[in-house]
């Protein structure tokens, strides 16, 4: 009875199914993909999950770290100091929108930190660390208002940590360096030019060589980081993931920021040969993620040729009349308007799309077209009457 109506009225129903579809697909609207592991995998009322959104709650992250590596024969020598000074200054030069179209730069989003003031950063070099100037913790010596009241007075620069810090933002010291001077800083200070933090230089240096005194004479890999502050508000009025499923909440200008740094260290322009640079991002584990799935594509698009391809010999005939080529792709096209349906309702009821889910568009393909083959192995089996 109900494919004598299908025969008899097969346009009101091919229009029906179509705008059923559209109107589940309504439901994208509210289509959400969860990547926390936490949301995914832990149940919702176990101590850990409590624990983790009471972390969130009361110590938010507000740091986001971005890495880059030298790699070079030798860092400690004048082309790859100077090498990491244009990227430093390039990585400085990054300008992004944020979600408002307010201008960002690295100023605006970094993790700023008091200084001592730049006009000692020339008479620092070399200098070691030591005194009650330094050494001294005065958040703890002075009370608590006095000490608020002298930071806030204080100018604060953006964190960033690294070897350039032996000579600060000072390009025409950095420019005339020789390699001894370089030896002979790296051996010596330990005082950051910048901040006039006491910072131990050789963390930031692999593959250490030593004299037989045990003074460094050159490195293979030097490491230098920025520190990004987190807008916590941005992030409150439009929520972020960074895609990463690490929980790691950033705010939007701050995710743009990191796309563009990402660029920045990548290109290899003007490089010199023999440096070899590595970057690492807060948004790197998200991109090459991202990465790998879209590279996927391309499989994904050649195995539903071919599935067209097997389904159209299997439903057809080798001659020159029973070929369904057309049959074939409705009844593909058909899945496709499975997926968008139920996808759509899951969506509209408030469910989230996860990881596992991305199986379910080839688990109603391969139950599609095996439903195709039945109903048209029927079609065959009936009667001319």
């Amino acid at each position: 009875r109900h494919g004598r109506s299908v025969a008899q009225r097969p346009v009101l129903y091919i229009v029906f199914c179509l705008l059923f579809t559209g109107l589940c697909s309504l439901g994208f609207f509210n289509f959400y993909m969860e990547s926390r592991p936490e949301k995914l995998w832990i149940p919702q009322n176990s101590d850990f999950v409590t624990a983790l959104e009471w972390q969130k709650e009361e110590f938010p992250n507000t740091v986001r770290i971005e890495m880059v590596l030298y790699e070079a024969d030798n860092v400690l020598t004048p082309v790859v100091v100077q090498e990491m000074y244009r990227i430093y200054k390039e990585v400085a030069d990054i300008k992004v929108e944020d979600q408002f179209g307010v201008s960002k730069n690295q100023t605006n989003l970094c993790f700023r930190v008091p200084v001592s003031g730049k006009s000692t950063n020339v008479d620092l070099k070399g200098e070691k660390s030591g005194g009650l100037a330094v050494q001294t913790d005065w958040s703890v010596v002075l009370k608590d208002q006095i000490y608020c009241g002298v930071l806030a007075l204080i100018p604060k620069e953006c964190l960033q940590l690294g070897i350039l810090e032996l000579w600060g933002d000072n390009p025409a010291v950095i420019q005339a360096l020789t390699q001894q001077d370089i030896i002979n800083d790296i051996n010596t200070a330990n005082l950051s030019a910048t901040y006039l933090y006491p910072l131990n230089f050789t963390e930031f240096l692999g593959g250490i060589e030593r004299n037989s005194s045990g003074h460094i004479v050159s490195a293979r890999a030097a490491m230098h980081q920025w520190m990004m502050a987190v807008n916590r508000t941005a992030v409150n009025l439009a929520y972020f993931e960074d895609m990463s499923g690490l929980t790691s909440a950033v705010d939007p200008g701050l995710y743009r920021w990191e796309g563009e740094f990402i660029k920045v260290l990548l290109n290899d322009s003007l490089r010199p040969d023999g440096v070899a640079v590595y970057a690492s991002s807060e948004r790197s584990f998200g991109e090459i993620s991202e990465n790998t799935i879209m590279g996927d594509v391309t499989f994904l698009i050649a195995g539903n040729v071919i599935l067209y391809i097997y389904v159209t010999l299997m439903l057809g005939r080798f001659n020159l009349v029973e070929q369904r080529p057309l049959l074939s792709l409705i009844g593909l096209f058909s899945t496709s308007l499975a997926v968008l349906i139920s996808f759509g309702l899951c969506s509209a009821c408030g469910l989230d799309y996860g990881p596992v889910h991305s199986i379910l568009p080839l688990l109603l393909l391969g139950l599609g077209v095996d439903d195709m083959f039945v109903i048209v192995q029927c079609w065959t089996n009936l009667p001319e009457q």
